[in-house]
């Protein structure tokens, strides 16, 4: 059985029309910081990825929980490769379900015992590790008065961004690949 860690403190959440002080950022990379930091959004992927929003409501779940998940994953892989019995894929679906919470309603959960369902919860797992990190950035203190919350977490980002003119080379390459 893994433990699951629970987090209860109370939820941050950033309201830009709050915002004291103005940003120094583009109004372009603005919108990208507010997308990229969007607690709606995040809900809103791991609702459709069915999760359980009730076991695991978003910044519950740890890198570490998730890690594991990853695991359990890499074993019932495995086991797929090495035509395992249905215990031991019921067993390892168990610990996978019990580390991320689904909620399948009234069915029964589908017994991960092929590479597209793994693969799928691979996926899954992907975009929960980029929500956990988004989050954690989101709930971090903010010990700067004079900042504007928005140019903090694009400073948590560690990259420049720079808008690129529409009319630009660059910006028909892009779009062309896009």
């Amino acid at each position: 059985m893994y433990p699951i860690e629970i987090d209860y403190e109370e939820q941050k959440t950033i309201c830009p029309e709050n915002f004291k002080i103005k940003s120094k950022l583009n109004t372009s990379v603005q919108s990208l910081v507010k997308i990229l930091f969007d607690v709606d959004t995040m809900k809103r992927t791991m609702m459709m990825f069915n999760l359980d929003m009730e076991k695991m409501p978003l910044g519950k779940l740890s890198e570490k929980q998730i890690q594991s998940a990853y695991k359990v994953l890499s074993e019932i892989h495995d086991l797929i490769q090495q035509n395992g019995m249905t215990v031991q894929f019921i067993d390892a679906t168990n610990r996978f379900y019990t580390l991320i919470p689904h909620n399948f309603g009234v069915q029964n959960p589908p017994i991960l015992d092929n590479i597209e369902l793994v693969e799928k919860h691979r996926q899954v797992l992907d975009s929960l590790l980029e929500i956990e990190c988004a989050y954690s950035m989101l709930q971090a203190e903010n010990k700067e008065e004079n900042v504007n919350p928005l140019d903090k977490h694009y400073d948590q980002l560690k990259t420049k961004l720079d808008p690129i003119d529409k009319n630009s080379e660059e910006y028909k390459i892009l779009e062309k690949y896009v």
